[in-house]
């Protein structure tokens, strides 16, 4: 999805995983399409390293494809809602096996939920 916003105006993407056989393809991904100066790479824990970037980050956009089943989408829900990571009107999508319950948040409001296949897009918007 960074690669599709990048070629589609995005200025600037980060992608993050924890995998290293994602981290390679994602390195040569970004040196083949030559977006050295776009698109950073993080590895490790995404929710480790989204709480480190609170402080000092603000996106417009954040979509997040964690693995299904396993909470992650709830957990960076909660992380994100509860920090100044997205943006006033900012965009969140969390892409997930099951519904994710957005209830009692704060600066966040569902807007929409698309399935595909056995896939569901979550889209929130920053209201606060």
């Amino acid at each position: 999805m960074s690669f599709e916003a990048l070629s589609r105006g995005a200025v600037s993407s980060l992608l993050i995983d924890n995998s290293r056989e994602a981290k390679r393809c994602i390195l040569q991904n970004i040196e083949a399409l030559s977006l050295q100066g776009q698109a950073a790479f993080q590895f490790g824990d995404v929710l480790k390293l989204l709480e480190k970037m609170a402080v000092k980050k603000e996106f417009d956009i954040i979509y997040a494809d964690p693995p299904y089943g396993k909470g992650i989408g709830e957990k960076l829900l909660r992380l994100i809602d509860g920090s100044p990571l997205l943006a006033p009107g900012g965009l969140l999508f969390i892409e997930e096996g099951d519904e994710i319950v957005s209830e009692n948040l704060k600066t966040l409001t569902l807007v929409d939920v698309r399935t595909y296949g056995k896939s569901k897009l979550h889209r929130f918007e920053r209201i606060a």
